[in-house]
């Protein structure tokens, strides 16, 4: 677990909320890792164009905050997961970086999936889902 110090509730509510709005927001492109470490998502975009534009502005912004995704991409889709290595646990970096990208998605086209899915969404469902994190989240 993290050596970080205890988080003040308000602030864990706040982020939880924060949590939950972009989980509800986002068409369902973003869930909560099963451990709670970590927000992942699988965003598709019209074409590879728009996505390899979606990460470039992602990877500026990570440069600038010095807090960097696990993520994939293949051609017109992008599996990204946001988690604090140090801490084991979701922070509130991980938070604003997945608020970011939906926003940033959505700037760029984000498509909704079609009920065909490819191996590589199939793979994500597989070993990732979705749980409560308010007892995960440290700032």
């Amino acid at each position: 677990m993290s050596s970080s110090t205890s988080i003040p509730a308000e602030l864990k509510i706040t982020l939880q909320s924060q949590v939950d709005h972009l989980i509800a927001n986002s068409a369902g492109r973003w869930r909560v890792s099963n451990d709670g470490a970590s927000l992942e998502a699988k965003i598709s975009f019209p074409t590879f164009k728009k996505t390899w534009q979606f990460m470039d502005a992602v990877a500026a912004k990570a440069v600038a905050s010095k807090h960097h995704p696990e993520w994939s991409n293949i051609y017109n889709q992008v599996f990204i997961r946001w988690t604090t290595h140090s801490d084991s646990i979701l922070t509130d970096k991980d938070v604003h970086m997945a608020v970011f990208c939906e926003e940033t998605a959505l700037a760029f086209g984000a498509t909704l999936e079609t009920t065909s899915s490819s191996g590589l969404t199939r793979l994500i469902d597989q070993i990732t889902g979705s749980r409560n994190v308010a007892e995960h989240i440290v700032v």
